[in-house]
């Protein structure tokens, strides 16, 4: 009972007092002085680890490799993802910002199986990946459902879930050569 009366209140607190303008990065709270305050700071660099890898869906023109690679970048995503979930991490944005990173990981890799150029020996780790990722995807929209209702024990059951999509996104790319 406490938890969701708790949840209305900090909802609409966070409403009354323009959580919107705050999620979308606009700080300035109207009628605050801004002396010493840069209002056009230059952007925020990539973290050096983001910047290097290449991003989704940058072919370098072998379907095989990037298969491979773009497969070791998921199973390594769903590593980080399941880290947060066993320490059970309650950081809302790090948590859908990881979820993020790995949807799109598995995006890239969805196109390239789609483009039905790699090649028939990659097959059994097309097969595991397929396995790995509907797990994965089902352990977010899971995670996501329980973090909205308050419900823990679905998202522990939802980072059960996560472990066998990583695990088969391990056995993946460990059959595809990675």
């Amino acid at each position: 009972m406490l938890r969701p009366l708790l949840t209305l209140i900090v909802a609409g607190g966070a409403a009354w007092f323009g959580y919107d303008a705050l999620r979308d990065g606009n700080l300035a709270v109207p009628g605050a002085p801004t002396a010493g305050i840069e209002q056009d700071a230059a952007p925020v660099e990539a973290a050096p680890q983001e910047a290097a890898e290449a991003p989704a869906g940058e072919m370098t023109g072998d379907p095989a490799r990037e298969f491979r690679r773009a497969l070791g970048g998921a199973s390594e995503q769903a590593r980080e993802l399941f880290k947060l979930g066993e320490k059970k991490s309650r950081n809302v944005p790090d948590i859908l910002n990881q979820q993020r990173k790995m949807g799109d990981r598995l995006a890239e890799i969805d196109a390239l199986i789609a483009s039905g150029s790699l090649p028939p020996e990659l097959q059994p780790a097309i097969d595991a990946y397929t396995s790995g990722s509907a797990d994965v995807r089902e352990a977010i929209s899971d995670a996501q459902a329980g973090f909205t209702h308050l419900d823990w024990d679905r998202v522990k059951r939802a980072t059960e879930q996560l472990g066998r999509g990583l695990e088969s996104l391990s056995n993946a790319a460990a059959l595809a050569g990675n």
